[in-house]
């Protein structure tokens, strides 16, 4: 049972950070999977969970030296910076309120300081919930999936979210086993495919800014949306400040730290969310294939190897 709750916990951290505002909003169902069949939704899933697993078994086999680790968490702690203000732009979008925006970071700025342990439980308590109220809305408004299949979208889309998650994934594996790993993926699998699909369903036939919160409001569901959109906004700039702290704070001053995260993520936010979301959403697709391929190859590379030299060793 351990395994089990312990595989959970690190999928609820992996769902929770890719279902910010882009999701919550309708405004990744629209871009991704708007006129694409339940199949797509099938396979981005799919690709998802092997995503996930990917980063695990990477972490758990440490294929990245200090030097390319240093490198690659710095560019994943400035890719957070910049969620962070996208997410932002999505409270700005929906409650108009600059107090509500800064009462939103300081609170995800207070819960992310209190590293992983917060931010596990933080997701623990959100991912279930929006889940349930995503579930909930779709049942009422019940849209028909219409669409042809579009692997391409679907890889993307999932290779969009590991780049966001990538970095949290490699320090979890570290201490997983490969039972574990392999559950997290089923798990990851298994519910976002859930998410998106019950999104997907919520949202039809409506596009705009706001599909889903404008589809919920239409059935009468506005405060379920509204806590799914809270929620997955703060699952996932909580999950961005944690991975973006614990990067900083090894090479720069905490108090600098947390201004320079503060003002830079208040500055991109001050532009409009569905332009953010239309011109990074797909640069981080392809940064993201871009990062499963080379992590594939040097994972490969190293159980290589590892095999030989343990082929050697019994030869000998």
């Amino acid at each position: 049972m351990k395994k089990i709750f312990k595989a959970l916990k690190v999928a609820f951290v992996y769902i929770g950070t890719m279902v910010g505002a882009g999701f919550a909003t309708g405004q990744e169902i629209q871009l991704y999977f708007l006129s694409t069949d339940i199949l797509t939704l099938v396979v981005s899933s799919i690709f998802t969970g092997l995503f996930c697993v990917l980063m695990l078994f990477s972490g758990q086999k440490q294929i990245f030296n200090e030097k390319a680790k240093k490198i690659i968490n710095g560019f994943f702690a400035l890719s957070g910076i910049i969620t962070v203000g996208i997410m932002l732009s999505g409270i700005k979008e929906i409650v108009k309120s600059p107090y509500i925006l800064l009462l939103s970071l300081f609170v995800c700025m207070v819960v992310a300081v209190f590293g992983n342990r917060g931010m596990k439980a933080f997701n623990v308590i959100c991912v279930p919930l929006i889940i349930i109220a995503v579930f909930v809305t779709a049942i009422v408004n019940n849209g028909k999936i219409v669409g042809s299949f579009k692997i391409f979208n679907g890889l993307c889309y999932s290779a969009m979210n590991v780049f966001f998650e990538s970095a949290l994934m490699y320090r979890e594996g570290e201490n997983m086993t490969k039972s574990e790993i392999s559950l997290a993926g089923v798990f990851v699998s298994i519910l976002i495919f859930t998410l998106i699909f019950c999104m997907r369903k919520a949202c039809a036939p409506i596009v705009g800014v706001m599909p889903y919160i404008e589809a919920s409001r239409s059935n009468g569901l506005g405060w379920a949306a509204l806590i799914v959109v809270i929620l997955a906004i703060y699952s996932t700039i909580v999950n961005c400040l944690e991975v973006t702290f614990d990067y900083a704070k090894k090479h720069f001053e905490k108090t600098l730290v947390y201004t320079f995260v503060f003002i830079a993520s208040l500055f991109i936010s001050v532009f409009p969310f569905d332009l953010l979301i239309a011109k990074i959403y797909p640069i981080f697709s392809y940064l993201g294939i871009i990062l499963n391929i080379f992590t594939f190859v040097l994972l490969l590379t190293k159980l290589i190897k590892v095999k030989a030299n343990t082929l050697i060793v019994k030869k000998y």
